[in-house]
């Protein structure tokens, strides 16, 4: 193994996702996973043992929860270029529809967000004090931070959120600037480190927070540098490996003849996605709603969770013919290296 991947995977997570390497900021002194309350643990438990054991659990384990699919950055690498569908919010009485059932059937966890950028929300702040006061335990969002000042951190962290998890790419601002078009690196940075202050300043725990960078050729000599000097400002820190938005098919030879194979893929057993207009689908890899499970409007999760539809995918999955289902055959977010090549760290693949 090459020396610089090497050093960079000490004391990494690598057991759960082969394609995401999780590493430790300040959480290697205070674990942040002890900051939720009793049950925590177990629900990640089942997070893993669910879909390793095929287990379809009464209720998904977690929703993620669309407030919006519009977005104000066009970021190089991201599929949400590809969408060409109305842009809209989530109405929050649909939110609340949601979170209600959810809160029913004991949800740990939920994400406020899929394929948009959840900050343009402008009742973002309600969302989460309302999931919080229905009891979610984990209550999160992803965000490129360039909307989310100093009133806005401030909102947030007193509404109750769990987790915020900010998309960065590069540690230089050239860099981040080339691939996150429409931002501005000084901005999200400064951000970041405001959002900590001001949760720190007030006596929080949380939000916690990480940051997490796609990796590809563009990044590929900032990685190391990247971990180093933010694994003392930030909780946690993800490295994903760049996977190619579903279009036509899926190209092994983009992965320069390393060895791949498919894995049942383990959303099927622990999550559901509900759209900012009420559509559900199955995973996040279907952001085009290729599959629609139905609508909430229609149908409750419930249903949704234990229908015959998803209940074939889970099947062909569980039997290895997930390539049977057009869509996942190709996705590449179950499609795993073979022989522990981790070379994906420092820009072997390419967009």
């Amino acid at each position: 193994m090459d020396k610089t991947i090497e050093k960079l995977l000490k004391n990494a997570d690598m057991a759960n996702y082969p394609n995401h390497i999780g590493i430790l900021g300040t959480d290697s002194a205070e674990n942040s996973d002890e900051f939720f309350p009793k049950g925590y643990s177990e629900y990640r438990k089942k997070w893993v043992e669910n879909p390793k054991n095929r287990i379809v659990g009464d209720f998904p384990l977690h929703i993620d929860i669309e407030s919006t699919n519009a977005c104000n950055l066009r970021c190089i690498m991201c599929y949400t270029l590809q969408l060409k569908d109305v842009k809209g919010l989530m109405e929050f009485s649909l939110f609340r529809k949601v979170v209600d059932e959810a809160s029913l059937h004991k949800v740990p966890s939920i994400k406020i967000g899929f394929r948009g950028e959840t900050t343009l929300h402008p009742e973002l702040p309600k969302m989460v004090k309302y999931a919080k006061e229905k009891g979610i335990m984990e209550i999160q969002f992803n965000t490129n931070g360039l909307l989310l000042d100093k009133a806005l951190a401030k909102q947030l962290v007193k509404a109750g959120t769990d987790r915020i998890i900010f998309s960065l790419d590069g540690l230089r601002p050239a860099t981040y600037n080339m691939i996150r078009i429409g931002s501005d690196y000084r901005i999200v940075t400064q951000n970041i480190k405001n959002l900590i202050k001001i949760r720190d300043s007030i006596g929080m725990k949380k939000p916690i927070v990480r940051i997490q960078m796609v990796c590809f050729k563009a990044t590929k000599d900032e990685v190391i540098d990247f971990v180093i000097h933010w694994k003392r400002i930030v909780n946690r820190i993800n490295l994903i490996r760049y996977k190619k938005p579903i279009t036509t098919g899926y190209d092994r030879r983009r992965l320069s003849n390393i060895p791949t194979k498919s894995l049942p893929c383990r959303q099927l057993w622990q999550r559901l996605a509900v759209l900012w207009n009420g559509e559900v689908v199955m995973c996040c890899g279907d952001y085009k709603a290729e599959m629609s499970l139905g609508s909430i409007y229609k149908k409750s999760l419930l249903k949704i969770w234990r229908s015959k539809k998803l209940n074939r995918v889970r099947n062909l999955h569980s039997q290895m013919r997930m390539d049977e289902i057009s869509l996942c055959r190709r996705c590449e977010i179950n499609k795993v290296s073979e022989d522990g090549d981790w070379s994906w760290l420092i820009g072997k693949e390419n967009i």
